[in-house]
């Protein structure tokens, strides 16, 4: 407790204004992750094996925004770091990474993780530590049940774009599917989804095939199980709940089979990436994403992202990097109505009342007891060319 007794008035309120300097500047210094200069963020996803490209243009994007802002200054001065580190697809590594930038780099925040697995490998960490983890690239339910109040997902579930696209079969009177899963959270995740909504439409389940997770397009690995499970039933839709690698090794060998039956993914599969990967194979594939096509023009979100990739050079639009973009600036958006009296409670208060947040003809909601941000869901199909149709 200060006393003022024993000292002269000028002198106690010289150290009353030193003393609330200090306090000031402590105040600003407190929260791990935030200096006068600096926010930093920290992100765990592949940039190396099966889900690379994923990895890669989810940062590409999100780093897009964010150095669209540094370069005007920051938010209250400050400038965001988004720092990355390779987990290579696979929940181990993304443990390790999340707690070395916890507890050794001292991140404000989680950002931008990829995959579910990889994900859920988080959570124990994060929420023991209260640090949000906002805007993964997953729409796995692990990361939506039980509520948990630091996690933010930006995007439709897994299970939405799954009930979105067995609506359009049975529009289409589609009589017989089958599920091709890749054999890790986001797989079988997938799957349960799937049988779910079909179950709902009295629909059976023709068969399924699996494949390890962690395949590559590159790799010349195995599938003739799955081929001659499908070749077999002969199903009219193969429903694709795996990455673009093995998915695309898949339709290339069905195609080269005979089969003639119709491909749908949700977005897992990375729309991009499994068009690249397919060439002309992929004509006629369709994929659920859970933002707008980056060649939408009704979405002023997206004018704004095909703006800030040309003033960089870029003009290959992609589904990732505009997540990527959407998070990054809805983080922002938060960032700015939260003050420059920063915190991560003030930031998840922040959030979870300053309603609807436009990104651009496209909006998310937070509540205390909702952190579903969207439930967007559209069909895209691969053209002959290789663009992408609405």
């Amino acid at each position: 407790m200060l006393k003022f007794s024993s000292v002269t008035p000028a002198f106690t309120c010289r150290s009353l204004i030193s003393a609330l300097v200090l306090v000031s500047s402590l105040s600003v210094q407190a929260e791990n992750g935030v200096s006068a200069e600096r926010i930093l963020l920290g992100q765990s996803a592949a940039i190396s094996s099966a889900a690379s490209v994923l990895g890669v243009q989810m940062n590409f994007g999100a780093k897009l925004y964010f150095d669209a802002i540094n370069a005007q200054g920051g938010v209250y001065g400050r400038k965001i770091e988004l720092q990355i580190e390779d987990d290579m697809y696979v929940a181990a590594g993304a443990l390790e990474n999340t707690r070395q930038m916890i507890e050794q780099d001292k991140v404000f925040a989680l950002f931008g993780y990829v995959g579910s697995a990889t994900s859920e490998a988080a959570i124990p960490l994060f929420t023991k530590a209260k640090v949000p983890f906002f805007g993964s690239l997953s729409g796995a339910a692990s990361l939506r049940t039980p509520f948990n109040r630091y996690i933010f997902n930006l995007r439709a579930s897994y299970e939405q774009e799954a009930a979105y696209i067995v609506r359009q079969l049975a529009i289409s009177k589609v009589a017989n599917v089958a599920v091709f899963y890749q054999n890790d959270s986001d797989g079988l995740g997938i799957l349960k989804n799937i049988k779910a909504e079909l179950k709902q439409i009295n629909l059976p389940l023709s068969c399924v095939a699996m494949v390890p997770p962690s395949v590559n397009f590159e790799d010349d690995f195995d599938i003739r199980q799955a081929v001659n499970i499908f070749m077999e039933k002969k199903p009219e839709v193969i429903l694709l709940a795996s990455t673009y690698g093995s998915s695309a090794t898949l339709i290339k060998q069905l195609r080269l089979a005979g089969y003639k039956g119709q491909f749908y993914s949700l977005s897992l599969v990375g729309a991009r990436a499994l068009s690249e990967a397919l060439g002309k194979e992929g004509s006629g594939v369709v994929i659920s994403n859970a933002v707008p096509s980056p060649w939408s023009p009704k979405f002023a979100i997206v004018e704004e992202y095909r703006k800030a990739m040309k003033k960089v050079g870029k003009t290959e639009y992609d589904f990732t990097s505009l997540e990527g973009y959407m998070a990054a600036k809805s983080f922002v958006a938060i960032l700015k109505e939260t003050g420059r009296d920063l915190s991560r409670e003030k930031f998840i208060d922040t959030a979870e009342r300053m309603g609807p947040i436009d990104l651009g003809d496209f909006q998310l909601r937070f509540s205390g007891k909702h952190h579903e941000g969207s439930k967007f869901v559209e069909l895209v199909l691969i053209g002959r060319d290789g663009k992408f149709v609405r």
